[in-house]
């Protein structure tokens, strides 16, 4: 059988089956040129050409098996040599693309980040004031204490969910090729983001880690908890430009600034109090600033 096809808007062939393949591979045709040979009624692109069904179908079966062994290329990783710090390869950036996932944005994964950590302050505060905990200066918000469990949290709603609140409100899931990852790697991971990405929720320390991680994302797009423990996020694509969901964002932040505001008010005094014998000059300016009672 001959195949005939157009090219720069002129007709090219007759070629044989093999010949045209041949073509196909060295790229002088696409799948999408138009072809005709006997017993079609009409030019139609050489990926629906009866003579090349076989072909491509084939083909899609070698696309299919080179994927499925992108995506579980992870698990052929012990998850004892993911604990000694083995660099796990990953799946290509195609390979995601072809299951629909999309490595995420760093803006959404920083917003993803924020929204957990004022979900958690929020809650944290709001256990501390309905069951009267006194105050403590671990306990306070710049304190590292205060977010530790946070790691605990985090690790078990990834453990059971493979997510978090902040990364389900922006579509972002953790791809492992495993039914679920296990709580020790989640605690790890959690523990490697607590202290590499947001530096303890130490103001100084964070200056150091942030900007690391927010280049090593524009880099690599990925951060380096993601490498050592092998878990990759992965984001359903969305449209640009999502107004409502910006907006949604912003307001539940805010509504955790007030949630924590209202909730530290029993503490106030004592949090003066001990202000007022490091920094007086400061703890006299809050006062000012406080509503008289």
């Amino acid at each position: 059988m001959y195949i005939y096809w157009i090219e720069s808007d002129r007709r090219h062939g007759p070629d044989t089956v093999a010949d045209f393949i041949s073509l196909l591979e060295t790229g002088e045709v696409s799948p999408e040129t138009l072809c005709w040979h006997a017993g079609c009624s009409k030019w139609t692109p050489a990926r629906e050409l009866p003579a090349l069904s076989a072909y491509f179908r084939e083909e899609e079966e070698k696309q299919d098996n080179s994927e499925a062994s992108d995506l579980t290329e992870v698990a052929d990783i012990p998850q004892q040599d993911n604990a000694a710090g083995v660099q796990v390869p990953f799946p290509s950036r195609q390979a995601l693309h072809r299951t629909g996932l999309y490595l995420p944005r760093s803006t959404d994964r920083f917003m993803a980040r924020l929204m957990d950590c004022s979900l958690y302050a929020a809650a944290a505060m709001g256990f501390c004031y309905f069951f009267q905990i006194p105050y403590s200066s671990y306990l306070q918000p710049g304190g590292i204490c205060f977010w530790l469990p946070m790691v605990l949290l985090e690790a078990l709603s990834i453990h059971l969910r493979l997510s978090t609140p902040g990364k389900a409100f922006f579509g972002i899931v953790l791809f492992t090729p495993l039914r679920r990852i296990s709580f020790p790697r989640a605690f790890v991971r959690s523990f490697l983001a607590m202290v590499m990405g947001m530096g303890c929720m130490q103001p100084l320390l964070a200056l150091i880690t942030l900007p690391l991680t927010l280049y090593s994302l524009k880099k690599r797009h990925l951060t380096s908890w993601d490498i050592y423990t092998g878990i990759i996020p992965t984001q359903v694509r969305r449209e640009h430009g999502s107004f409502l969901r910006i907006w949604l964002f912003i307001i539940v932040i805010l509504v955790n600034v007030q949630l924590c505001s209202y909730f530290m008010q029993p503490w106030l005094p004592d949090m003066l109090s001990e202000l007022q014998s490091h920094w007086p000059e400061a703890a006299e300016m809050l006062r000012q600033q406080l509503p008289s009672s």
